[in-house]
């Protein structure tokens, strides 16, 4: 189906995708105080794509193109674990749950498939560390204390990569696009700010124990001979000292370089916390800056599968809700840095998807083919002081319709709706002037609308809920006998 219906009080609404590209029907919005980049939101600023929830629980999604797996993060009893579904979210298989190899982790979480799809890299927590605090930071994606690990698509054999010392840690592991290398983000230091600073005063008073440290790219080269991994010609990245490195997302299309979330500490008065996407090369020099949000965090880019496009998530608005975390959306963007155009609107009333909990959009993934995107959303209730995320998985269509503008008012009155199965027609509930229902059916452009349960050899009262046969020849419906 190449919509997303949304049923208001007493209003049906059809919510269809319009097409990428030259006939993307979009505006450009002037770019508040502080904001380089215009950002394109479609006519009056509602586009909605075909957006579904696929797996509840679920977080840091990576689809594999050699088995069309998705694999992913999600808790269970008390712990990350590791996981594969299918892109429709079935066939969930749990690969790190009970296994004697790591007994001695606790979460496991931010898989990434080989390109073969024969290996995971992910990360793993050492539970010799105490956690501290609520734990927070020692969940996966954020890291302390976290090794790089690589296991068998299937979880059956395991292999630790590194073994850092306690308040170490690791995130964001990913392949390289020809297999031959890996990176990860390593955090090596909890000093982030230097000694006597105002800011390390703040980090140390604000979060004992669980103080901001800093980061830098680590990559390596990879080789599976006789079906194990092998690490050689281990490398540490540094930036520029004007540039703080909050995570490296990954590879760029040709692997001669990283696209990373970084911040310019000469724009954000010495504070490490507000992150823009660079694309930088092995040497740590900047190749170019593609997003410029003052005091607001971009993250998680991942580009396209033909390297063409990049999804990241971004708080939209200036000065309101920047922070990391907080109210962040899911934005796309040429690879060069071109066409942003806004993709979710969790955060906004005024969309179906709104999410008035909704803490962030989190790390993304593109499926083989280009059309879709896997991504996690976070969501959690303002009284619960958990370090676990509240993460749902949701997939996100960007395929093309020539259908209709991508929101209009097709029927007043609708209520429950269900499209045939060839396209052609919708069949749909909607109140008459006795004041029962009745089932109807109609065009996807809302005309040709004609009463099917008006019959004198029906019992008067309600009839609705109309769902179609798969053959389209026929439609079950619940009919209200009164007495």
């Amino acid at each position: 189906m190449v919509c997303r219906i949304f049923v208001g009080v007493a209003t049906l609404f059809i919510l269809l995708v319009s097409a990428l590209g030259c006939s993307f029907s979009c505006s450009k919005t002037t770019a508040s105080a502080g904001e380089s980049f215009f950002i394109n939101n479609a006519v009056d600023d509602s586009t909605i794509y075909n957006l579904k929830l696929i797996r509840e629980g679920g977080g840091f999604p990576k689809w594999s193109p050699a088995n069309n797996l998705i694999v992913f993060t999600e808790p269970v009893n008390g712990t990350y674990e590791v996981f594969t579904m299918t892109p429709d979210g079935k066939n969930v298989t749990c690969l790190t749950c009970g296994k004697k190899d790591l007994e001695n982790c606790g979460h496991r979480g931010q898989p990434y498939w080989h390109p073969s799809g024969e290996y995971i890299v992910f990360t793993a927590e050492n539970k010799n560390y105490e956690r501290k605090g609520f734990g927070v930071t020692s969940s996966p994606g954020v890291g302390r204390n976290h090794n790089i690990w690589i296991m068998s698509s299937d979880g059956n054999k395991f292999w630790q990569i590194t073994d850092y010392p306690e308040n170490w840690g690791a995130i964001k592991p990913v392949f390289s696009h020809d297999g031959t290398k890996v990176c990860w983000s390593e955090e090596y230091s909890m000093e982030k700010y230097p000694r006597g600073s105002f800011w390390g005063w703040l980090n140390l008073l604000l979060r004992p124990g669980e103080e901001l440290g800093l980061w830098r790219i680590k990559v390596a080269n990879i080789s599976f001979e006789d079906n194990k991994p092998e690490i050689q010609d281990v490398k540490s990245i540094e930036l520029p000292p004007e540039l703080s490195l909050l995570e490296c997302e990954g590879f760029t299309p040709d692997d001669n370089g990283f696209i990373c979330s970084i911040c310019d500490l000469t724009e954000h008065n010495g504070k490490a916390f507000w992150g823009d996407i660079y694309i930088i090369d092995f040497k740590g020099n900047v190749v170019k800056k593609l997003t410029h949000t003052l005091f607001q965090h971009d993250e998680n880019a991942e580009y396209s599968p033909g390297g063409d496009k990049i999804v990241w998530s971004h708080p939209p608005g200036f000065y309101r809700e920047g922070y990391p975390g907080k109210k962040t959306e899911l934005y796309l963007m040429d690879a060069n840095g071109g066409n942003k155009t806004r993709l979710t609107y969790f955060s906004d009333p005024n969309h179906p998807e709104y999410d008035r909990y909704g803490k962030h959009c989190t790390e993304i993934t593109w499926s083989p083919d280009g059309k879709n995107i896997v991504f996690g959303h976070e969501s959690r209730l303002l009284w619960r002081f958990t370090s676990f995320r509240d993460s749902d998985l949701y997939m996100l269509s960007l395929q093309p319709s020539t259908l209709v503008e991508n929101v209009k008012l097709v029927k007043e009155n609708g209520w429950r709706v269900d499209w045939s199965p060839n396209g052609d027609l919708i069949a749909f509930d909607k109140t008459r002037e006795d004041g029962y229902y009745d089932v109807y059916v109609m065009n996807p452009d809302g005309t040709g609308e004609k009463c099917l349960t008006d019959k004198p050899d029906l019992p008067k009262g309600h009839k609705g809920c109309p769902a179609w046969h798969p053959s389209g020849e026929y439609i079950v419906f619940t009919c209200q006998k009164n007495q």
